[in-house]
């Protein structure tokens, strides 16, 4: 029975649909624990203000990635809770959740395809004026306008033919076209030089 969700699958579609962010992200005493005892967060109070750049910063190992992890519904926390305005994080649907959210990785997933098809991945629709206005605010048009055949150029397995820098513009790139109402960058400017990182 293909309908049927084993024990191993996730369920992405019950729930709340998440429409866009309308009020701050509050963490309300959130922790988290892989296995009882062994805590990764505990009792973390913090507001995302809605329409505000919000970092999380610190040393390897201190629980950021598990913070993003919620964020993005892959966890949920063993104790407190995640709030948007009166709506608990957890009553949204996966689906829509990691709809409206644009996650970008260190290590992001790039396809053997053209620079244009791996910027439009998430947005099949998109136009051309669309791709590139999304890879100039991703400071990527400059090395793609210097690539052979600009966005047309296939740039192989895993994106074998650029760097770690322009893998991450790239996907940073396909990021901004979704137009996603939360953007999560976990570790996603380690390979970006320092002016790339401000701007």
């Amino acid at each position: 029975d293909l309908s049927h969700n084993g024990p191993d699958q996730e369920d992405t579609e019950t729930g709340n649909p998440f429409t866009g962010l309308v009020s701050n992200i509050e963490f309300r005493d959130v922790g988290f624990a892989y296995q009882p005892g062994v805590q990764i967060l505990t009792g973390i109070k913090l507001v995302i203000p809605k329409g505000k750049t919000t970092a999380i910063a610190g040393a390897s190992g201190v629980g950021k990635s598990t913070f993003a992890d919620m964020l993005l519904g892959f966890i949920a926390p063993t104790q407190g809770t995640i709030v948007t305005g009166d709506r608990d994080w957890i009553d949204f649907s996966l689906a829509s959740l990691r709809q409206g959210i644009g996650y970008v990785t260190q290590s992001p997933m790039i396809f053997n395809a053209t620079v244009r098809d791996n910027i439009r991945f998430g947005a099949p629709g998109a136009s051309d004026a669309e791709i590139i206005r999304a890879a100039q605010l991703a400071h990527a048009d400059a090395f793609i306008d210097a690539l052979a055949d600009g966005y047309d150029t296939q740039i192989g397995d895993r994106g074998e033919n650029l760097s770690g820098g322009q893998r991450q513009r790239i996907a940073i790139a396909r990021v901004i076209l979704c137009r996603p109402s939360i953007y999560v960058f976990d570790e996603a400017t380690n390979a970006l030089d320092a002016e790339s990182e401000k701007s």
